[in-house]
């Protein structure tokens, strides 16, 4: 990780803002479907725009980097927006990730090596709560910017990416036992309060 946050930690060593401080434009166009409130992850994110924004909207942000120079901007900018954001310095592929431990995963541009892409989605879909939103944003292989080729991504591998991620189990074991231990005290719950119902009709 030192290599990589050093060459990041020299890019974010500037006055202004790198990529700017408006979001991603494909993340604003995910506003309505935020929730009202909840936890956020923003992944790789440095100065973080992306998290700052869901912030903004009500949300409990952790925004996750490995440059150090990158968050210390990210905390700057945070409180001049006036919002709270919490910030860890973790590379993505090395964190340990929780599981159901998010309503939002905002990964807007992240750079991730082909070998790893595969494990960073399951990743990704383990630590969103049933119902999340996982907003997605992959630089297109023609892009010619900063990012090495490696880490860019074509149309067809997305599409396939996100399939393999639909065709997986859409919830976490702790979730349905959670879930069906909820089901059955409420049908139990039902169940009485319809007897003691049928017991007062016939007195």
């Amino acid at each position: 990780m030192n290599a990589t946050a050093d060459a990041w930690g020299a890019r974010y060593a500037t006055e202004t803002c790198v990529f700017g401080m408006a979001p991603s434009p494909f993340l604003g166009t995910c506003r309505d479907h935020l929730p009202a409130a909840g936890r956020a992850l923003s992944l790789a994110d440095g100065e973080d725009r992306n998290g700052i924004w869901p912030a903004a909207q009500g949300l409990d942000v952790l925004t996750l980097d490995v440059s150090a120079e990158g968050l210390a901007k990210a905390r700057r900018l945070a409180a001049e927006r006036g919002v709270a954001i919490r910030a860890e310095q973790a590379g993505m592929l090395t964190w340990t990730w929780p599981d159901l431990a998010f309503d939002v995963v905002c990964a807007m541009n992240v750079p991730v090596p082909p070998a790893a892409r595969e494990d960073m989605f399951r990743r990704i879909a383990a630590s969103v709560v049933p119902g999340s939103l996982p907003p997605f944003e992959g630089i297109h292989a023609d892009t010619r910017d900063h990012h090495a080729p490696e880490t860019l991504f074509t149309t067809s591998e997305i599409r396939t990416l996100i399939i393999r991620l639909l065709k997986g189990p859409m919830a976490h074991p702790a979730f349905v036992w959670a879930w069906s231990c909820w089901r059955r005290h409420h049908q139990a719950q039902a169940a009485l309060c319809h007897r003691r119902a049928r017991s007062k009709m016939q007195l």
